[in-house]
């Protein structure tokens, strides 16, 4: 079998804390929602 890992190395991404992961993850879903939302924002506006 492989070696054995902590359990608290298992919650660590490239040794950040999971929140600062879960957070990037928030900020790239907003980043992307917002674009979306400008594009369709845009598409409206110029069919009016």
């Amino acid at each position: 079998m492989q070696t054995v890992i902590p359990k608290r190395d298992k919650y660590q991404f490239n040794g950040t804390c999971p929140f600062s992961v879960f957070y990037s993850n928030i900020y790239v879903l907003l980043v992307a929602f917002l674009t979306f939302f400008l594009f369709f924002w845009l598409q409206t506006e110029h069919d009016c």
